[in-house]
């Protein structure tokens, strides 16, 4: 029995499928995050304390790591008007939910040949009905890939409501600013 199965997974979690709710990053951001503003030990210790916290099991599913690997997403509170997004959690999540979250890039790499489109509609389809059993919708930009997917012609994205504004974005962590 390995040092992860030797602990229950801790009384009271339950899986929060709104986090797969969770807003497209504007394009602003793109590139940028905290793990690249603090670097790499900082980030390592904040995506291994969010695998731990649930007992290795993704937040959104409730999937443990035997199911699906866990990688770590940064949550973000947007004010889109001034163009700051701060961070308010580190997550852990299947990499099938977190692919569901970051859906454009997923569409990005089907088009690249990265991943089979079927395989991506499968992914999408998945949190979509995730979403549905807890009463739940999917962000718009999320519903457009899943349509996008399914046309038989390579559209491409629709510009995102959130990235109207051509802005200079900053991200704060920990109650620090930083400019991206």
């Amino acid at each position: 029995m390995s040092f992860k199965q030797l602990f229950a997974t801790p009384k009271g979690f339950e899986p929060r499928p709104a986090l797969l709710q969770h807003s497209q990053i504007p394009k602003g951001l793109h590139g940028h995050a905290p793990r690249v503003v603090l670097g790499q030990e900082w980030w390592d210790k904040q995506r291994q304390a969010a695998y731990a916290k649930y007992g290795y099991r993704c937040w959104a599913c409730g999937s443990d790591e035997n199911e699906e690997p866990l990688e770590a997403h940064e949550c973000y509170d947007f004010n889109f008007k001034d163009c700051v997004a701060t961070l308010h959690e580190v997550v852990a999540l299947c990499s099938q939910c977190h692919q569901f979250i970051h859906s454009g890039l997923l569409y990005r790499r089907v088009f690249a040949g990265e991943i089979e489109e079927a395989a991506a509609i499968a992914t999408l389809q998945r949190g979509e009905q995730l979403l549905m059993a807890a009463g739940l919708s999917m962000q718009i930009g999320t519903a457009e890939t899943m349509a996008f997917l399914g046309m038989k012609h390579k559209a491409r994205l629709l510009q995102r409501v959130q990235d109207f504004r051509d802005c200079t974005w900053k991200i704060i962590v920990e109650g620090r600013e930083y400019n991206v």
